[in-house]
């Protein structure tokens, strides 16, 4: 029971005739769990021959399914001719049941007096959804009766001389209580994700000292790393050192064709080249202690690869 009020006071006056009027204490609500409201509170012709047709037979079960054929038809036409038939043998019967049953309202048990082809129809099916739907309707009649009756109590002791008065001395109405609240404040969801400021970057480590030289195709890193490579190839004694000394070799030849293309205004690192050697010293001890016996390598070429050029 729904009141949309905008005055919380009669809301409040609402529920305390509920409380202290003894003509509602005998109006209990009907003892159902549900209600099924679209059904209404009595059958009607287009539910009940919805029922009847749902509880038919499939075609290929029913009777019509086994019509004869007739002289010189054609499989094609025969199946045609019994799906015909099949069609509107359930609007026949639909349109027989359906006024009887509606005319039984409301009998327990209304296919008592309707005759139906159990062959061509699931009848238990039929009567027990046609027993819920007349439950259904009874349930809801008991509602509105229920509802009625609470609502006629309602408007007598609003227009009585029991009536409570709009604002009773006994029962005073505050919507705050008089306590001041302190309320939060209100923000928006956009105001609170997309309009703040980000939280400041905290970097756990140092970052790179980049300068501005020219690019030079020869340096002391460079051979450095060369004569590391081929340490790590003349060292490679199974096939996986074998093939992670060829990655190196690779990458280092790719590396060296970018940096002398490149023009000579381009920013360099100064730190990389000696934290590629001893990245490739740290691999090569772990190769030599088989460590990383069957890991594929070549990510530690990518990593090399991309922090030289970071």
């Amino acid at each position: 029971m729904a009141y949309r009020s905008q005055d919380q006071s009669d809301i409040v006056l609402i529920l305390l005739a509920f409380a202290i009027h003894p003509e509602f204490r005998a109006e209990d609500l009907p003892a159902h769990s549900e209600y099924n409201l679209p059904d209404g509170y009595q059958p009607t012709r287009a539910m009940v021959s919805q029922l009847v047709v749902s509880c038919a037979h499939d075609f290929h079960l029913s009777p019509e399914s086994s019509i004869p054929a007739k002289l010189g038809e054609i499989p094609s036409a025969l199946g045609k001719r019994r799906r015909k038939v099949y069609r509107a043998q359930l609007n026949t019967d639909s349109d027989n049941v359906a006024p009887r049953v509606v005319q039984a309202w409301p009998s327990p048990d209304p296919l008592r007096l309707v005759s139906i082809n159990s062959n061509a129809y699931n009848r238990t099916r039929l009567h027990s959804n046609i027993q819920g739907l007349f439950q259904s309707c009874s349930r809801n009649i008991q509602l509105r009766e229920h509802l009625t009756r609470v609502q006629a109590i309602l408007h007598d002791l609003s227009a009585g001389p029991q009536a409570l008065p709009a604002m009773s001395p006994r029962y005073k109405f505050d919507p705050v209580l008089s306590i001041q609240f302190r309320m939060p404040p209100s923000v928006p969801l956009d105001e609170l994700i997309f309009t703040r400021s980000p939280p400041p970057v905290r970097p756990h480590y140092q970052l790179p000292h980049f300068i501005s030289a020219e690019m030079t195709s020869s340096s002391s890193g460079f051979h450095e790393l060369q004569r590391l490579i081929m340490t790590i190839q003349g060292n490679s004694k199974d096939l996986f050192q074998h093939q992670y000394a060829s990655d190196l070799v690779t990458s280092a030849r790719h590396f060296c064709n970018e940096v002398s293309g490149a023009p000579a205004s381009q920013v360099i690192i100064e730190e990389p080249v000696a934290e590629a050697i001893e990245l490739f010293a740290w691999c090569y001890s772990c190769l030599n202690s088989s460590v990383l016996e069957g890991c594929f390598v070549l990510p530690w070429v990518v990593t090399m690869r991309s922090s030289t050029k970071s």
